[in-house]
C-alpha cells in the first residue's frame, strides 16, 4: 500500500502554491482582511529584500499612508505608518535597491515658499539622515490644482522633476524641468516660458530616459484663453536634454485633423521616443485614424512621422460586437499602455470607455424622488504595432465589456503583462457576479488568443487593474480580492 511521505506532502503543497495556467505561472500572497484603513494599495515596486506596498484609505495617497513588505515568496514580513512632516502631503515613493525615496510637498513656515522635499528610508522602513530639499515655488505662483510631476528614469539613477507655475509678472506660465541624482543632488535644471495661463496648460504624459533627458507632451488652446474642453488644442513634444541643457519644441498634428488622444514612451534600448495617438476629423470622440512620430534622441531629428486612417473593415469588425450602444462606432479610446520595441516602433493598446448616466426613482414619505447613478463602461481593447518607419505590423482588438455603478470602475478595465514574446491582458470576465480570470494573449507577430486563467469554480478572485505593477521583464505583481479577502497574485510567462 501507497505511504505518503513528508516530501511527497512538501510536492503537493507546493503544486497548490504555484499555478501553471495555461503556460503562465501564478503565485499568491496570504490573504488578509480588507480593512477600511487599506482600501487602496500601490504596488511600490520589487527588489532583492522583497515586494514593497503602499496601502491608504482612500486613492488619493497623500496621507495617512502605511507601508508594507512582502518577502520574495510574498508572505507579509512588515508593515509601519509612513511619517509625514506636518504641513506636508505625498507626492510619490520610489523603490531603489537599498532604500525608499519619498517625496512630499508642503509649505515652509519660515519662508512661505511651497517645496519639493525628500525623506529616505531604508528598507525597514526606518528614516536614514534628514529630510532633502529639491526645489520650491512661491504659492502665489502655484495654483492649487498644479502639482509636482515626478518621474524616476529606467534604471533608476536619476529622475525628474517637472512642475508648472504662473509667471513672475503674471501674464503667462513657467514650466520648470529639473533633473536630479538617486543621491538627491541636482544635476540639472531648466525653464520654458509659456504665453498660456496655469490653468490652459495641460501634461499629457512625462518620460525620462537613463541619460536624464525630459520628455513631456504638452497641450494649451490655439488662442489663449479659451476653456480646454471647448477649444482645439495645440499639442506639442518638448524635449529638455540635460547633456546640452537645451529645450526643442515639436508639433504634433496637422490642421486637418483633431488629436482627441496621445501618449509617448522612452525607448532606452535604441534611443529613441515614440509619440502616438488617434485623431478624428471633427472635434468630437469618434476615432478616423491614428499617428506614429519617432524622434532619435542622440540627433534630435524626427526619423518617421504618419498619419494613417483606420480601414473601414476594422471599425466595422469591432463596431460588430458593441452590445452597449444604440448606435456602435470606434470611439471614446483611451491610451492604456505604449511598448516600445526593440527595432524603434511601439505597440499601442487602447481601450473604449465612456460613462453614462442612468436615472432611478425611490419613493421618501409616499412622494416619488428621482435621482442619477453612474455607470462605467470599459469595453473594447485595440492593439496597433507600429514599425520602425511608421509603417502598421499589425491591428487587432480584443472583445471585452464591462460595466459596474458607483464604484467608479474599481475592477473593470485590464492588467498588462509583457513576456519575451508575448503579451498578455489579464480583466475579469464579469465584475459584478462570480465571473472568470480571462487573459488575452498576443505573440509579437500579432496572433491573439483568449483563455481562462482562473476559474471562478476553484475560488472567486477579482484583479484590480489600477493596483498593479510590472517588476520585471516577464512578471507582473496584481492586487486582488481573493475570496473577498485581500491578496497579491505575481504572473509570470
Amino acid at each position: 500500500m501507497f505511504k505518503a511521505t513528508p516530501f511527497i506532502y512538501l510536492i503537493i503543497f507546493l503544486c497548490i502554491a504555484r499555478i501553471s495556467a495555461n503556460a503562465q505561472i501564478v503565485e499568491w500572497s496570504n490573504q488578509s482582511k480588507v480593512k477600511s484603513k487599506t482600501t487602496f494599495t500601490q504596488i511600490i515596486g520589487e527588489n532583492s529584500s522583497g515586494v514593497f506596498l503602499a496601502r491608504c484609505h482612500n486613492n488619493d495617497f497623500r496621507r495617512e499612508v502605511i507601508l508594507e513588505r512582502y518577502k520574495s515568496n510574498l508572505a507579509m514580513d512588515l508593515t509601519s505608518e509612513l511619517v509625514i512632516p506636518s504641513n506636508n502631503v505625498l507626492e510619490k515613493i520610489i523603490l531603489l535597491e537599498n532604500n525608499l525615496l519619498v517625496f512630499v510637498s508642503g509649505r515652509n513656515n519660515i519662508t512661505g515658499k511651497i517645496e519639493l522635499s525628500c525623506i529616505k528610508l531604508d528598507l525597514d522602513f526606518k528614516l536614514v539622515g534628514n529630510l532633502v530639499f529639491l526645489c520650491d515655488v512661491e504659492p502665489k505662483l502655484f495654483k492649487d490644482n498644479s502639482s509636482f510631476y515626478i518621474k524616476p528614469c529606467a534604471d533608476k539613477t536619476k529622475f525628474a522633476v517637472v512642475f508648472i507655475r504662473t509667471a513672475n509678472d503674471k501674464t503667462g506660465s513657467i514650466t520648470a524641468f529639473n533633473v536630479f541624482s538617486d543621491q538627491l543632488s541636482a544635476l540639472n535644471k531648466k525653464e520654458i516660458s509659456f504665453i498660456y495661463d496655469v490653468s490652459d496648460v495641460f501634461f499629457s504624459s512625462m518620460e525620462c530616459d537613463n541619460e536624464g533627458n525630459i520628455f513631456c507632451l504638452i497641450d494649451f488652446p490655439k488662442t489663449p484663453n479659451k476653456n480646454r474642453s471647448s477649444d482645439p488644442r495645440n499639442f506639442n513634444l518638448y524635449s529638455y536634454y540635460s547633456t546640452t541643457d537645451k529645450i526643442t519644441e515639436y508639433e504634433i498634428g496637422k490642421d486637418s485633423v483633431f488629436i482627441n488622444e496621445l501618449g509617448l514612451t522612452v525607448n532606452n534600448f535604441n534611443k529613441s521616443v515614440c509619440v502616438t495617438g488617434f485623431y478624428s476629423y471633427k472635434q468630437d470622440n469618434r476615432v478616423a485614424g491614428e499617428f506614429y512620430y519617432r524622434f532619435d534622441i542622440a540627433s534630435n531629428l524626427l526619423k518617421a512621422k504618419c498619419f494613417e486612417d483606420l480601414s473601414k473593415n476594422f471599425v466595422s469588425k469591432i463596431a460588430a460586437n458593441m452590445q452597449n450602444e444604440s448606435s456602435p462606432a470606434l470611439s471614446d479610446l483611451f491610451i492604456r499602455k505604449i511598448i516600445p520595441r526593440s527595432d524603434g516602433g511601439c505597440l499601442t493598446i487602447a481601450e473604449k470607455y465612456y460613462e453614462t448616466k442612468q436615472s432611478y426613482t425611490y419613493y421618501v414619505n409616499g412622494f416619488p424622488q428621482t435621482n442619477y447613478r453612474i455607470v462605467y463602461n470599459f469595453d473594447e481593447i485595440v492593439l496597433i504595432s507600429k514599425n520602425a518607419d511608421g509603417t502598421t505590423q499589425f491591428k487587432d482588438y480584443i472583445k471585452k465589456n464591462q460595466s459596474s455603478m458607483s464604484d467608479a470602475g474599481y475592477y473593470l478595465s485590464f492588467v498588462t503583462v509583457t513576456g519575451n514574446d508575448k503579451i498578455g491582458l489579464v480583466y475579469n470576465s464579469d465584475a459584478n457576479n462570480e465571473g472568470d480570470v480571462m487573459i488575452s494573449t498576443i505573440s509579437n507577430k500579432g496572433v491573439a488568443d483568449t483563455k481562462v486563467l482562473l476559474k471562478a469554480l476553484s475560488y472567486f478572485v477579482q484583479v484590480i487593474p489600477g493596483e498593479t505593477k510590472q517588476v520585471s521583464s516577464n512578471s507582473s505583481l496584481i492586487c486582488t480580492l481573493k475570496d473577498k479577502r485581500f491578496s497579491i497574485m505575481r504572473l509570470t510567462f
